[in-house]
């Protein structure tokens, strides 16, 4: 079964050209191992994985399964909070509170041993925005090339004057990352 090293160093014929600075913190290694877990614990995984075959074209994402089996096994996950159905009636403080409650008891088990949140991101569309957010957070959008900062400050949500049905956070963010990439690209 596939299993998630975090942190560790790894041994194999490559181990020789990996240093590490931080004792290998945030460092993310999948590595197969036959023997891990027990025979229950693989059959969810062969079901896991045979959903998602069978749902490849429609589901595109893994969802972590494998990573969130990992983690909840090794941190001996168990929900003690209720679960909340919030219908149609008043929502009321106490319902929110349980519902958040629970969320975060669930997400604080799949932090993994070095203090990071392991996941699959799968490709720039998910990890560009929030970088610009961050830049403009810590006063590095004076950074930015002329190019990314066209839009002004509606570079989030702008959706080219309403043409669009709906709004284009990642796209038009990610828009505004890559053209200054691609103007300093096409300078060299």
């Amino acid at each position: 079964m596939w299993r998630l090293k975090i942190a560790e160093r790894t041994i194999n014929e490559n181990s020789i050209y990996i240093n590490s600075t931080n004792n290998y913190a945030g460092r993310q290694v999948w590595e197969f191992d036959p023997n891990y877990g027990s025979p229950e614990e693989r059959a969810k995984i062969d079901e896991a994985r045979l959903t998602f075959y069978k749902n490849r074209f429609t589901i595109k994402p893994s969802s972590d399964l494998l990573l969130h089996f990992q983690l909840l096994r090794e941190n001996n996950f168990k929900q003690t909070i209720a679960p909340m159905k919030v219908g149609d009636e008043e929502i009321t403080f106490e319902k929110v509170q349980t519902i958040v409650k629970r969320a975060v008891h669930y997400f604080s088990t799949l932090q993994a041993s070095d203090g990071h949140w392991p996941a699959e991101i799968s490709g720039n569309m998910f990890y560009m925005p929030p970088l610009n957010v961050c830049k403009k957070i810590h006063g590095q959008s004076a950074n930015w090339k002329p190019e990314q900062a066209l839009d002004g400050c509606g570079f989030m949500t702008h959706n080219e004057e309403n043409r669009h049905p709906r709004p284009l956070f990642s796209t038009k963010s990610n828009l505004n990352s890559f053209k200054g990439f691609l103007a300093t690209d096409l300078a060299l």
